[in-house]
């Protein structure tokens, strides 16, 4: 529900209802727009999309983008089309507004969610100087846990689709599934 009300607050923002979905279906941190272009964007069954997540560094994972992501994002890319913007491989997926030939930082998204949310959201209680729920990383945590949750879900799996390398020690140098493997698991 929390989601439905993140995405109804963001209805009139292309970039931020994409955002949203992108974060709440991916599980990717904040910091992921920071260095995602759109050919780390690939095709996958079903109409979704694999996502290489910090390409080309160490930290570089896949996790993947359902159909109704792929509509949200093109929906922004098709507003950034309208607005003189043209697209390539090389454009940020998610871009500035003021300048879309940078990307967009993850201030600028928390400041967002912040300022047109905190207010419009149950985040629960104050725990020391902290809501219980945190905004973005909050549907980070709810993707995570529905993961976890899945019984069928193979929990190795689940911590590469998180990006997580240190949970199972030498995982991240060791085991190495497909892509297909991944998605597979993504799917249930």
């Amino acid at each position: 529900e929390q989601v439905r009300q993140i995405l109804r607050v963001f209805s009139k923002s292309p970039l931020f209802y994409a955002i949203t979905h992108f974060i709440s279906a991916s599980g990717v941190r904040v910091g992921f727009c920071e260095e995602l272009k759109i050919k780390h964007l690939s095709d996958m069954p079903n109409g979704c999309k694999a996502v290489k997540v910090y390409a080309d560094s160490k930290d570089e994972y896949v996790t993947f983008i359902h159909s109704e992501v792929v509509e949200a994002l093109e929906e922004y890319f098709d507003y950034r089309r309208r607005n003189g913007e043209k697209l390539t491989s090389d454009s940020w997926v998610f871009a500035k507004t003021t300048d879309t030939s940078k990307p967009l930082r993850t201030q600028d998204v928390t400041v967002k969610f912040s300022h047109s949310l905190s207010n419009k959201i149950d985040l629960g209680e104050i725990v020391g100087n902290r809501r219980d729920i945190m905004l973005v990383h909050g549907l980070r945590k709810r993707f995570n846990t529905i993961l976890k949750s899945n019984p069928m879900i193979n929990s190795n799996h689940a911590e590469k689709l998180m990006g997580h390398s240190v949970t199972f020690p030498l995982d991240d140098r060791y085991h190495k599934p497909a892509i297909e493997v991944l998605f597979e698991e993504y799917q249930k």
